[in-house]
């Protein structure tokens, strides 16, 4: 490499950048993660929560409270769900009753 580019025989090249346009498409290497890629502090150990390791609470807080809302939300659907069969049924009760008329909730 060092012939190619001129370099004397003292001078070893360490980094070589090119700049230009291929003459062919090169295909796009397939997109791994941070994760897949890096170990924390031992050989096959990986890291399973980044925002955790780099101390970036914020974010981790953030997650958490997006998964709690989600789950408020499906509690209080079924919630609902639950006050109105029961709502139906006092309805149906007063009704036999003669307690209940039209109108009047």
């Amino acid at each position: 490499m060092a012939e190619a580019i001129g370099c004397p025989a003292r001078a070893v090249p360490s980094i070589i950048i090119a700049i230009g346009y291929s003459d062919e498409k090169v295909p796009t290497p397939p997109k791994e993660t941070f994760e897949s890629r890096v170990y924390f502090q031992k050989y096959n150990n990986r890291i399973k929560n980044l925002n955790m390791v780099l101390w970036d609470v914020s974010l981790e807080m953030e997650d958490r409270a997006n998964r709690a809302g989600e789950g408020l939300q499906k509690g209080l659907g079924r919630l609902k769900e639950q006050f109105s069969k029961h709502k139906e049924k006092m309805k149906e009760f007063f009704v036999k009753k003669g307690d209940f008329k039209e109108g009047k909730e």
